[in-house]
């Protein structure tokens, strides 16, 4: 990296580096994203095999990243591994390293097929992926649609309890 990029990124990502515990404790969060993403590849990779890169984007994100860092070889086998890092001490760094373990708690292979496969007692069930339904007012899927947002949370949008917000801006 060039030294005006340097000074680029402290100058953009400063104040996230100084929440994260300074830039040891970013690069120590950040290497767990690495080792979370060839742990989840392996599986994805295992269950599925390589043609997952062409039924996932979650699949093919792993893939390209993991290629491009030397970890993965052509035919998509793990060419090297990343030592699994220290934990890290801030606590912004500890949730984003929490957030890796409740998706991994989720299942990589369940994100790479979308949740079309159901695991019940050792057997998996294949089923149809649910449609998303369209919301008239809006034509957008939830949740980004007003019909989205519950009743009891609707009010907040419009305004709220405290008067911050316009009348019926869910953005505000």
């Amino acid at each position: 990296m060039r030294f005006v990029e340097k000074l680029n990124v402290l100058r953009y990502y400063k104040p996230f580096i100084d929440a994260g515990g300074g830039v040891k404790q970013v690069q120590t969060a950040l290497k767990w994203s690495e080792w979370y993403a060839v742990k989840w590849w392996e599986e994805v990779y295992s269950e599925l095999g390589l043609q997952s890169i062409r039924e996932s984007v979650f699949a093919r994100a792993l893939f390209i990243s993991l290629k491009i860092r030397g970890y993965l070889r052509e035919d998509g086998r793990i060419k090297k591994r990343p030592e699994k890092p220290e934990y890290p001490t801030n606590s912004y760094a500890i949730e984003f390293v929490e957030l890796h373990e409740s998706f991994d708690r989720v299942g990589a292979v369940n994100v790479a097929t979308q949740g079309r496969r159901k695991h019940i007692g050792g057997a998996v069930l294949h089923h149809a992926e649910p449609r998303l339904v369209q919301n008239r007012q809006t034509d957008l899927p939830p949740p980004y649609g007003d019909r989205a947002v519950p009743d009891h949370l609707r009010a907040d949008c419009k305004g709220g309890p405290d008067g911050h917000g316009r009348d019926g801006d869910l953005n505000a």
